[in-house]
């Protein structure tokens, strides 16, 4: 079977080349456009778009490395490493328990809004996969299976779907759930450990947030026995962290929200083929199949404690037929290719209204002042 994927994925990349050669010359390639401007527009030393307050953009990273595939553009790539780079480095990055947060009040990724959302961990999964894939990266891997651990550990429903996000505060702070002390880390791990971990994880007397406190971060290289021990520190500090106050979960079920998981996850399976990543994919999908597809067909929008709430919006649609398709190409169930059809095509004609640019005439309106504008 992955013999198969990896037929299927080298053939569709063939054919997108053979597209871009077969341009006339008077047709702008697009996506390598706006590849090449967000490339330019990327911090150098710590990676990303624009200043404070920094966000992810785990789609434009995502365009920068599909076209960086194909037309093998060395800035491309360059872009795409020293954000995944640092974002995986900094606070941003949950570095006991996976998982990232929304964004970060400042430019090196150091203290994030400690808000987790389930819609960029599922993003970030993804866009941490597919380069992994392509450049072999081991760190970035380290990074979306600890991402996906996070998931299935504290926003995973019993019968397959993902809740919606958890809190920066608790206790009435906000972060406090995952700031430490040296005072702290020593509690947990004695002298020995706790001086390795506060200089591999950056905790200082002075610390990098309120009150003396440190965001942890990756504040020096390891080697790779360095790695391993860190690994068993990680282990013992996440124990520890489980006995404080917990950030309060939103346990809304969304639909595309949802999908964007089960797009990480299938790409997260096609890169190191741990079956435990198609199952869980999988098993989200079904659930929103059974849970969450109305009556009359098309998908709602949310789910919670047993009742499904408003229909669907577009973004569900759009994105869950992806889904279906990343799924079919991942296990060949032809259940899956079926069930993306409906969710792309009939049950999106409500989004058809007149004075949506969906609509047929509405589309050749929009060409025609365009027309006349040039």
């Amino acid at each position: 079977m992955r013999l198969n994927v990896d037929q299927f994925r080298r053939g569709f990349v063939e054919l997108e080349e053979l597209a871009v050669q077969d341009r006339p010359d008077s047709e702008a390639d697009l996506p390598l456009l706006a590849a090449r401007a967000f490339a330019e527009h990327t911090d150098p030393v710590n990676g990303g778009l624009g200043r404070a307050p920094k966000f992810p953009n785990p789609s434009c990273l995502d365009l920068m490395l599909r076209v960086y595939a194909r037309a093998r553009e060395p800035g491309l790539l360059k872009s795409v490493q020293v954000t995944l780079d640092r974002m995986g480095a900094g606070g941003i990055y949950d570095h006991l328990g996976g998982g990232f947060a929304r964004y970060s009040v400042d430019e090196r990724w150091a203290v994030p809004h400690f808000e987790k959302m389930l819609y960029d961990n599922g993003q970030l999964v993804r866009l941490y996969a597919d380069a992994y894939r392509l450049t072999g990266q081991p760190s970035w891997r380290r990074i979306f299976e600890q991402t996906i651990e996070y998931v299935q550990r504290d926003l995973s429903h019993p019968q397959g779907g993902f809740f919606a996000s958890e809190d920066a505060d608790s206790e009435g702070e906000e972060g406090r759930f995952y700031v430490w002390t040296p005072e702290q880390i020593h509690a947990v791990l004695g002298s020995q450990d706790g001086d390795f971990a506060c200089r591999a994880l950056g905790v200082t007397e002075q610390g990098n947030f309120e009150a003396g406190r440190t965001v942890l971060h990756r504040a020096v290289e390891l080697d790779a026995a360095e790695q391993v021990r860190l690994d068993a520190v990680r282990e013992a500090l996440l124990a520890a962290r489980t006995r404080r106050v917990r950030p309060s979960r939103d346990e809304n079920i969304i639909a595309s929200w949802n999908a964007l998981m089960i797009e990480g996850l299938c790409a997260a399976y096609q890169a190191t083929g741990t079956a435990q990543y198609l199952q869980a994919a999988r098993k989200a999908a079904d659930f929103i199949a059974a849970a969450m597809t109305m009556p009359g067909g098309g998908v709602h929008r949310t789910w919670r404690d047993g009742t499904a709430g408003v229909g669907g919006f577009l973004d569900d649609y759009a994105v869950l037929a992806n889904a279906l398709l990343d799924l079919y190409e991942s296990c060949f169930d032809a259940g899956y290719l079926s069930r993306a059809n409906p969710a792309g095509g009939s049950d999106c004609r409500e989004f058809l209204g007149k004075w949506s640019l969906l609509h047929p005439g509405r589309r050749r309106a929009a060409g025609a002042s365009a027309a006349s504008a040039l």
